[in-house]
């Protein structure tokens, strides 16, 4: 791929081209931020530029709209003693050997255990741990989702399917207009912040903005969205 940018005004653009046999250019705006551009095996670096250039404020767009997501919590050192979050609540870390045999990972009260043959083994702990809050996800993530399109079924929006993705630096994404991602990270979160970003992406399914009138609709479906935000930044 070949780097290459531009000035917006007083912003710079810069994104990677990559040539193919395709006919039309094509502009990708990532989860991360960064700009991919498919040009035709005959576009010059100055027709190219000179095509991204049109799309300079398509692409600003795209970045504001990321600008409401901060980068998913770092992962914390897990073995015995120490402590995960799930679903708004800090649970300590005990890592036990299984007595059967067995290895497996059980909440109890407020206490995550951890079965394993090794203690001492860290990065087994640790992928033990986060294979469990995956499959928490995968189960609870589509059921807030479906509780949230209940919520606001009068408003007669555009009704979207969801999957669960990792995303570098976002909680949820609408990609499409009938698809929204959410991090598997959100498990950690509380109930009604899940929501919030739920809530926050289906108004982009009417509003691909921040504008006025994204901001009315979410106020309306999520009256208290801005505290909701606050804590979910909070906890990370």
């Amino acid at each position: 791929m070949k780097p290459l940018s531009f000035l917006y005004g007083t912003r710079q653009i810069s994104f990677r081209l990559e040539r193919k046999d395709i006919r039309s250019l094509a502009i990708t705006v990532q989860a991360d931020g960064k700009v991919r551009v498919n040009a035709p095996l005959h576009a010059s670096d100055e027709q190219v530029i000179a095509r991204v250039k049109k799309r300079a404020r398509w692409i600003g767009k795209q970045w504001e709209r990321q600008a409401g997501y901060l980068p998913t919590p770092p992962r914390p050192t897990l073995s015995s003693g120490t402590s995960i979050r799930y679903l708004g609540r800090q649970y300590r870390v005990r890592v036990t050997t299984p007595s059967a045999g067995r290895e497996s990972v059980t909440l109890q009260r407020f206490v995550l255990e951890v079965h394993v043959q090794n203690r001492k083994d860290e990065p087994e702990v640790q992928k033990r741990i986060q294979t469990w809050l995956r499959t928490r996800a995968s189960i609870i993530l589509p059921e807030r989702f479906k509780r949230c399109l209940e919520s606001v079924a009068k408003h007669r929006l555009p009704t979207p399917k969801m999957q669960v993705r990792a995303m570098p630096k976002r909680w949820g994404s609408c990609v499409r207009k009938d698809l929204i991602l959410l991090n598997p990270e959100l498990i950690r979160a509380p109930s009604a912040c899940i929501d919030y970003v739920i809530l926050h992406e289906i108004c982009h399914l009417k509003h691909p903005d921040h504008g006025p009138k994204f901001r009315a609709l979410l106020q309306q479906l999520c009256p208290d969205w801005k505290r909701l935000k606050e804590r979910l930044e909070r906890a990370e």
